[in-house]
């Protein structure tokens, strides 16, 4: 991830919009400027804090994810065709914050994206599929166990 020093403060130059209205500040203190339509329209505790009447749009908004981190949940929300996650423990993360801020584009996006890593942990992406009801993922990692004897 690219960043630019500002008076010691890191932003995020993919989410350093002029007109952002937001700031988000990862857990290793990365400003991401992002526009709050964007949050509200994919995320629901987003749009509860975003609607809050004591809610103060100038105030940096804590995030407890690191800068990759959160710059990836962005990618997977507002990009046309996001980066695939390299790792499973990846994706997990990534889950977790989808999870965690009711943003099931996020998860919905990641699900059709984990294919290329079903290889590295069949088992475990079998029961991940199981519990989320994802016949493909499921489908596949059983394929790959039949395909490692």
């Amino acid at each position: 991830m690219s960043q630019e020093q500002d008076n010691s403060v890191k932003k995020a130059s993919a989410y350093d919009s002029a007109d952002a209205d937001m700031t988000l500040v990862s857990s290793d203190g990365v400003e991401f400027k992002v526009h709050s339509y964007i949050l509200k329209a994919h995320n629901s505790v987003f749009r509860d804090i975003i609607g809050d009447p004591n809610m103060n749009a100038a105030t940096p908004i804590p995030i407890d994810a690191k800068s990759s981190e959160l710059e990836l949940f962005l990618d997977y929300m507002v990009k046309y065709s996001p980066p695939l996650v390299e790792t499973w423990t990846q994706a997990q993360q990534l889950f977790s914050l989808a999870d965690k801020y009711g943003c099931e584009v996020v998860q919905d996006r990641l699900n059709y994206r984990l294919c290329h890593l079903v290889n590295q942990a069949p088992w475990t992406f079998f029961c991940f599929a199981s519990e989320h009801k994802l016949l493909h993922l499921g489908r596949k990692a059983l394929n790959c166990m039949g395909s490692n004897r």
